[in-house]
């Protein structure tokens, strides 16, 4: 179960949707291999940028900061 948020400037960001984008994959990803998909999040600034990705719930999260 992929998750992930996203903040700005102190302030969370809104999820985008988009049913043309297929959302987030739902298939095993082995070992070595790697998937691709879009994600997007509507937010107020472009300062401080946070974003936190967490792969499923048997794996730590990833933050990145910019």
């Amino acid at each position: 179960m992929f998750s992930s948020s996203a903040s700005s400037d102190g302030a969370e960001g809104s999820e985008i949707y988009d049913s043309n984008m297929g959302g987030s994959p739902t298939r095993v990803v082995l070992p070595a291999k790697r998937i691709s998909f879009w994600i997007g999040y509507g937010l107020t600034s472009a300062k401080s940028l946070t974003v936190e990705v967490t792969p499923t719930s048997d794996h730590e999260s990833a933050v990145f900061t910019g």
